[in-house]
Order: C-alpha cells, then sequence, then structure tokens
C-alpha cells in the first residue's frame, strides 16, 4: 500500500515514492508497478486538485482509499485508474470532504 499523501497546487511536479530500503534490494513487484502508474497518471490529472489519496494493488485490483475535495476528483481517480495498463478492476473508496456533501 502505497499512501501518495495531501495533493495540492503546489505539488504537481512532486512524485511520492515508497520508502527506500538499500538493505535488501529487489525487483518491483508486478502490483507496485502498477500502484505507481496509477499514481502517475492520478498526478497528471488536472481534475484533481488536492486531497488524500492511498492507492493499494493486489492480484491487479486498484483499491482508492482516503478523502478528496469533491466528487469529480474522485470519479477521475477511478477513470485514471481504470485507464492503466495492468488494471483488472478498481475498488474506489474515496470520500469527500464534509462541505461537499
Amino acid at each position: 500500500m502505497y499512501p501518495y499523501g495531501q495533493l495540492g497546487d503546489g505539488d504537481r511536479k512532486r512524485r511520492a515514492e515508497p520508502a527506500d530500503d538499500r538493505a535488501t534490494p529487489r525487483r518491483e513487484t508486478v502490483d507496485e508497478t502498477v500502484a505507481h502508474r496509477v499514481a502517475e497518471r492520478i498526478l497528471d490529472d488536472p481534475a484533481i486538485l488536492s486531497g488524500h489519496l492511498v492507492i493499494d494493488v493486489q492480484n491487479g485490483v486498484v483499491i482508492l482509499e482516503g478523502r478528496m475535495d469533491c466528487v469529480e476528483a474522485c470519479a477521475a481517480a477511478s477513470r485514471q485508474a481504470w485507464a492503466t495498463a495492468g488494471v483488472r478492476d478498481v475498488s474506489n473508496r474515496l470520500t469527500t470532504s464534509a462541505a461537499e456533501r
């Protein structure tokens, strides 16, 4: 599971990465690769301006969790996940802030 933290206007160029564990070098798993690809697509989507997002991938199933700033951002994140190569299914568990409800 990779938390990609707070998304905001100043963070569009920042790419979050999992902690680097140099003690035991290993190859990235297929699910980790898919999670990174999904994160890149979401970070590049102009419809997603801010929020807190956690991306988990299990056997090609993307699980999106966290809180976004609006319903449109939740839908955009799901669309980007579905459009990523290697994704078999998407579970969108994203919520919006209390102001949007």
